[in-house]
C-alpha cells in the first residue's frame, strides 16, 4: 500500500512538473531587439518582434462575412512543431448542434500568437495584432445559419482574449500577465478593448435571454500586474447586438 503511494505522489509530482514546462514554453519575449524599422511591424519598446520568432501558419478559418478569411499564426516549439486545440461547436442533449454563442464560431490555441486577416474583394491582408501576443480565444462569425428562439441571427465583428502585454515587468509575457478581450470590426480596421486593461478575463457564459456574453475578470487592485488570489472577481456584461455597450454586472 505505501508503495502504491509512493509512486502515485511521484507520479502526481511529475504531472506538476509537464504543467509548468508547458505554460513556461508558452510564452514570448517582451524585449525588442535592435532591428531596422523595415524589419519590424510596429515594433516598440518592450515588446516583441514578430520577425524574431519561428512561426508557422494553421487553421484556414472561413467566416460567416463575405469574402473575409482568416488564418491562424502560432509560434514553434523547439521540435519545430506548434500545439493547439480548436473548438467549434457543442452539442445540446446530444442531439442539436449549435454554436457556444449564436452566430459565432470559437477557436482557442496554444501558442497563437496572431491572426491573418484576408479579404478576397480587395485581396488585401492585415493583422489583429500590430505585435506578437498570446491568443488564448478567438469569436469569429460562422458560416453557417444560426439563430436565437427561431430567428436568425448574423454576427459581423470579432472577438479576441489574449495577453498581449507584459504587465507584470518580467520580460515575458504569459499566462502570469493580465488577459485582455478586445472587440474587432469586420474590416480589422478598428480594436477596442471590451473590459478595462486592469483585469483579466478568465471565462465567459452566454445569457440567451438578453443575447449577452457575461465575462467572469479579476480585478488589478493593486496594479502590480499579476492577478493574486486575494484580489476581487467582477462580472462584466456583453451586448451581442453592440457589443461596445459593455457593463459592470457585478459588484
Amino acid at each position: 500500500m505505501r508503495i502504491i503511494f509512493v509512486f502515485l505522489f511521484l507520479l502526481g509530482l511529475m504531472s506538476c512538473g509537464e504543467d509548468q514546462k508547458k505554460d513556461y514554453k508558452e510564452q514570448i519575449s517582451a524585449v525588442t531587439d535592435n532591428m531596422h524599422s523595415e524589419d519590424t511591424i510596429r515594433s516598440i519598446a518592450h515588446n516583441a518582434n514578430l520577425r524574431t520568432l519561428q512561426t508557422s501558419p494553421k487553421d484556414i478559418i472561413q467566416t460567416g462575412l463575405n469574402d473575409i478569411v482568416l488564418v491562424s499564426i502560432h509560434k514553434k516549439n523547439v521540435t519545430n512543431h506548434t500545439i493547439y486545440h480548436k473548438e467549434y461547436q457543442y452539442y445540446e442533449d446530444y442531439t442539436k448542434e449549435i454554436n457556444f454563442i449564436p452566430g459565432m464560431g470559437l477557436m482557442y490555441g496554444y501558442n497563437m500568437i496572431n491572426i491573418s486577416y484576408y479579404n478576397r474583394s480587395t485581396n488585401t491582408k492585415s493583422l489583429f495584432f500590430s505585435r506578437p501576443v498570446l491568443i488564448k480565444s478567438l469569436y469569429y462569425p460562422c458560416t453557417d445559419k444560426d439563430s436565437i428562439d427561431g430567428k436568425p441571427v448574423k454576427r459581423n465583428y470579432f472577438m479576441v482574449s489574449a495577453y498581449d502585454e507584459d504587465t507584470n515587468k518580467d520580460t515575458l509575457i504569459n499566462k502570469k500577465d493580465l488577459r485582455r478581450l478586445y472587440l474587432v470590426n469586420d474590416l480589422n480596421s478598428t480594436k477596442s478593448l471590451l473590459i478595462p486593461n486592469n483585469y483579466s478575463v478568465y471565462k465567459s457564459e452566454y445569457n440567451k435571454s438578453f443575447d449577452a456574453m457575461q465575462v467572469y475578470a479579476k480585478f488589478d487592485q493593486n496594479a502590480n500586474g499579476i492577478i493574486d488570489k486575494e484580489e476581487p472577481i467582477h462580472i462584466f456584461t456583453i451586448n451581442l447586438k453592440n457589443p461596445l455597450d459593455t457593463k459592470l454586472l457585478y459588484p
